[in-house]
């Protein structure tokens, strides 16, 4: 199995784009992407812009567009879809627009259908290419957003990580320490995210180009992971919690975005275990990074990103028969204690 290639350039997109395009090329864009892009003189198939990554619209493009390459441009809707249109003889190449997600160098989608969220195997990238010019050009306000979203879904694999160790472990809930945490990570030769967790709370400052490219090495090789780790390592309740919620309240995607969504999970599954195995240590270390990051700590916060208590509550309330961590030992008073000012 070949795995994806990270690239940091310094070109303009549609520098890269003259470099990497032709006649066989298809583009994926989101409306963002394709209105920069649109424009631009370099050979290809086509363009095509795409709202969200409709399975529909996948099947349509698999049937009646011919191609060998696929360029995805964009945030996860967008590299979602172009992965999914891949077929027999494919090359993919994904290049993010933000960073906001762990979905730059994994092998599957979500798509929907229907409005529901189907996870399918798909292409995998062959390279996946950072332009600084395309990355940096974000607003400042966005580009802390986006970042900050990409951290909680880096992570919320902390939460599934947990819920392995104690569904697929059998490890009873008040054995679950930070030091059982440690120690998993170690064994199974993962991205160490609670020494990125330490980097945080005691080097982060803002989201200059040093951090922005620490976050994308990371994204990427938990990426990498899933593709090639158990896959019941990659999500886990805090996920199931964000397609409730997503589900049930039909978020305008741009705001609460996936990572700040997915950041509620792991920081009540952090309290959770702060109360079932007596220890804060986690608990503490996730509230005080987030807040360094710009993710939701208290309740006023999850309200500035339209997110109220009845939303969380009403989303695990929906999990209750998947017996997550989570879910399991989830209670309104926890969710009180941990989003309290």
């Amino acid at each position: 199995m070949k795995l994806p290639r990270l690239l940091f350039k310094e070109q303009k997109l549609e520098d890269i784009l003259r470099q990497i395009s032709d006649k066989d090329t298809i583009v994926i864009a989101d409306d963002y992407n394709f209105e920069i892009i649109k424009d631009i003189d370099f050979e290809r198939r086509d363009i095509i812009r795409i709202e969200k990554a409709s399975k529909k619209e996948v099947e349509k493009v698999k049937k009646n567009t011919n191609y060998i390459t696929i360029i995805g441009i964009g945030g996860c809707s967008a590299l979602d879809f172009a992965r999914a249109c891949g077929k027999e003889g494919c090359n993919f190449c994904a290049i993010p627009s933000i960073l906001s997600t762990a979905c730059i160098s994994v092998n599957k989608s979500i798509l929907y259908e229907n409005d529901h969220p189907i996870v399918k195997t798909t292409l995998s990238p062959k390279e996946v290419i950072i332009s600084w010019p395309l990355i940096t050009s974000t607003e400042a306000s966005e580009l802390k957003k986006w970042s900050a979203s990409g951290f909680g879904d880096l992570f919320a694999k902390i939460s599934a990580i947990v819920d392995f160790i104690y569904r697929e472990g059998k490890i009873s809930e008040d054995k679950i320490t930070y030091t059982l945490i440690e120690e998993f990570i170690s064994w199974n030769n993962l991205l160490n995210l609670l020494q990125i967790l330490n980097w945080v709370n005691e080097k982060f400052e803002t989201y200059d180009k040093d951090t922005l490219k620490k976050l994308a090495i990371w994204l990427y090789r938990v990426g990498l992971e899933n593709i090639l780790q158990n896959s019941t390592l990659s999500t886990a309740g805090e996920h199931q919690l964000y397609y409730k919620m997503q589900e049930q309240q039909k978020y305008d995607r741009r705001l609460p975005t996936h990572g700040q969504l997915v950041s509620i999970g792991t920081l009540i599954t952090a309290k959770i275990i702060e109360k079932k195995a007596k220890e804060d240590i986690l608990f503490k270390k996730l509230k005080r990074a987030y807040k360094k990051l710009g993710l939701p700590v208290t309740y006023k916060d999850l309200s500035n990103i339209h997110v109220e208590k009845n939303h969380i509550v009403a989303g695990i309330k929906a999990m209750e028969k998947q017996y997550f961590f989570l879910s399991t030992f989830f209670d309104e008073k926890l969710l009180d204690e941990t989003y309290k000012e």
